[in-house]
């Protein structure tokens, strides 16, 4: 009796170890080519561009993802890429009908970043064509952080196609939810030159929603120029501008648009005006 016990426990901790090793296999092996596959389909079937990735590494244990050197393509020329990308997906999922991440990490994001001479953006070309009218996932986000990121941004709509270079862009999302309860942000971006963009706030998706406090800090009159050329009567040729305040944003169907501004603080430092052309 006792060896038939003693055979039956070995069966079933073989079946086991079975078991695991095959989902083993299955997560560390089988996945990461899987969503090489798909990504790079996806890519090339729906945004008509090359997609390259580097390592990834998936560990179905902990359920985390790790990629690395990921890059779309824009002919010659990366138009995003990322050399880092960490999610941590949560068990916990399973019991809290929500999509919960205790951790997403996205380092050295680049995106180029083009307004088109119609005034079309560049990047919207690569959400989805048809409207999704599915209600919003519940997603819970313990931290979202994107470290060293950059922005070349240009817009050809303009008269002066002014061109802008963002480095580092650094981003911090805590304890968000795509329910009513939102969360709160922190964005912070330097420019080639030397001016500092500050956001804080918290952010809301149902509904759509947003306040907080924003600063910019010695931002060159001769760039504001570039961008607002045409609606300024005059030429701002030298200079530079800080501003401080704080704004609540709003967006509800039936009522539309809602904003409010305040604008305490505004400071000219060595600020030159010209009329245009003279």
């Amino acid at each position: 009796m006792r060896s038939w016990l003693k055979s039956k426990w070995a069966l079933l901790l073989l079946a086991v170890a079975i078991a695991v090793g095959l989902y083993a296999l299955i997560g560390f092996k089988i996945v990461p080519r899987i969503i090489r596959s798909q990504a790079i389909d996806y890519a090339q079937t729906e945004l008509k561009k090359p997609l390259t990735l580097g390592e990834i590494k998936v560990n179905p244990f902990t359920f985390e993802l790790d990629m690395r050197d990921i890059a779309l393509k824009d002919g010659s020329k990366n138009l995003l890429s990322l050399q880092h990308l960490f999610v941590d997906f949560q068990a916990s999922s399973l019991f809290k009908r929500a999509f919960v991440f205790n951790t997403v990490l996205l380092e050295k994001p680049f995106a180029h970043a083009v307004v088109r001479p119609d005034g079309s953006l560049n990047l919207i070309d690569l959400l989805p064509k048809e409207k999704n009218e599915d209600p919003i996932p519940n997603i819970w986000i313990g931290d979202f952080s994107v470290k060293a990121g950059k922005i070349n941004f240009s817009d050809q709509s303009r008269e002066l196609k002014p061109v802008k270079y963002l480095s580092p862009i650094s981003f911090s999302l805590k304890n968000f939810k795509t329910r009513q309860e939102g969360g709160g942000f922190e964005l912070a971006a330097m420019s080639d030159e030397q001016e500092g963009f500050a956001w804080k706030g918290s952010l809301s998706l149902q509904p759509i929603s947003s306040k907080g406090t924003f600063k910019v800090e010695s931002l060159k009159a001769l760039s504001a120029y570039e961008f607002l050329s045409e609606e300024l009567p005059f030429q701002l040729s030298d200079g530079s501008i800080s501003l401080s305040g704080s704004y609540d944003f709003a967006y509800k169907p039936k009522q539309g648009l809602m904003l409010t501004a305040v604008l305490p603080k505004i400071q000219a430092d060595k600020l030159a005006i010209r009329p245009k052309n003279g």
